[in-house]
């Protein structure tokens, strides 16, 4: 069905909804609240997939069910679209590509923050073919082997100051003339003022593009949608995270861009919700506004507040994070708002 305010939801944790009651019963509380949408996360870039592949271990938390057949099954049952979410750009120590090939782990700017002992970095090198390639496969296969409606990107982006690995580091040289000096957290006035840091920023979304680039072509030549979550804050998603979302909107490379406006904060939501507009102008793509609502303590009248004022800045959709947070009450409340905004 299309409505005027289509609804999506992200849908991790898919091991806790992995038999057909489950799943159901989810399934049934997204149509009584009038969604078009669920997004089921397929590679959490922990290692491991949540479907069946023939070339990746299904994480071990799915005890072999195949959660993305039921969701697909149970969610067209009643109208509704699925898109494959990957958390593209990371990979745990136990995902086949690390082990292939140790070296594509990103390396932190060497002034980064250290990570917490035993947390290892599962960012990866976003420059590398091979990882370009690892990722690439995982939404084909999952295009031919699972009638889903489209694919999603999560953590298309470089992570906050990443990477500085051997590739990374020459690249830099050749542009800046230097590397320890322009890869330094935080930015500040003489890295980012030095020779070719602008042409080196501008290498590091290059990467990220062109994955999109090469699997959104795979997807739309298959008839399938393309979304992606995006960092919610323009020009910082460029300058630190390698992420060019209204360029890839503009261009038509993903159909709806989803900013991850998770702030509990209205004056905040309102605020980012305005400032995306204006970098939508003229694109064929769509903006669904995306809110954090993955705990059930937080009042249904204030997640409502922000539904409200992201609609009225403009938004052409929403999609919520997550759908362990999604009840009964609340299901009602979103569908009511639909009719609540015609009557307006």
């Amino acid at each position: 069905m299309s409505r005027s305010f289509p609804k999506a939801v992200w849908a991790g944790s898919l091991e806790r909804y992995a038999s057909r009651e489950t799943m159901a019963r989810m399934m049934d509380r997204l149509a009584r609240g009038g969604f078009d949408l669920v997004i089921p996360i397929i590679k959490p870039g922990k290692g491991g997939v949540l479907y069946r592949s023939e070339r990746i271990p299904m994480d071990p938390a799915l005890k072999g069910v195949d959660a993305l057949r039921l969701c697909i099954e149970e969610a067209h049952q009643r109208g509704i679209k699925v898109h494959a979410w990957s958390s593209v750009f990371r990979e745990g120590p136990e995902s086949p590509l690390v082990r292939e090939h140790p070296d594509v782990v990103a390396v932190r700017f060497p002034s980064a923050s250290p990570l917490p002992p035993g947390k290892p970095n599962t960012w990866v090198c976003t420059a590398r073919p091979e990882v370009h390639e690892y990722e690439a496969a995982i939404f084909r296969e999952v295009m031919d082997r699972y009638d889903v409606d489209g694919i999603h990107y999560d953590f298309i982006r470089t992570g906050y100051f990443q990477c500085s690995c051997a590739v990374c580091r020459a690249k830099c040289m050749e542009l800046t003339g230097q590397a320890d000096g322009v890869m330094r957290e935080p930015a500040d006035a003489s890295n980012i003022m030095a020779r070719g840091y602008e042409e080196w920023s501008a290498w590091r979304v290059s990467n990220v593009t062109r994955f999109v680039e090469t699997v959104s072509d795979v997807a739309h030549r298959a008839g399938k949608e393309v979304s992606a979550a995006v960092f919610i804050s323009f020009p910082l998603a460029y300058c630190e995270n390698g992420q060019d979302w209204p360029d890839w909107a503009r261009r038509g490379l993903v159909d709806i861009v989803m900013p991850m406006n998770y702030s509990m904060s209205r004056k905040e939501v309102r605020y980012y919700a305005l400032t995306h507009r204006p970098l939508m102008e003229g694109a064929p793509a769509r903006i669904w506004q995306g809110l954090y609502h993955g705990d059930v303590r937080v009042p249904a009248d204030h997640f409502m507040d922000r539904v409200r004022i992201v609609r009225q800045c403009g938004a052409q959709g929403l999609v919520i994070f997550e759908w362990s947070g999604l009840t009964d009450e609340l299901a009602d409340r979103l569908a009511a708002f639909e009719q609540e905004w015609i009557a307006c």
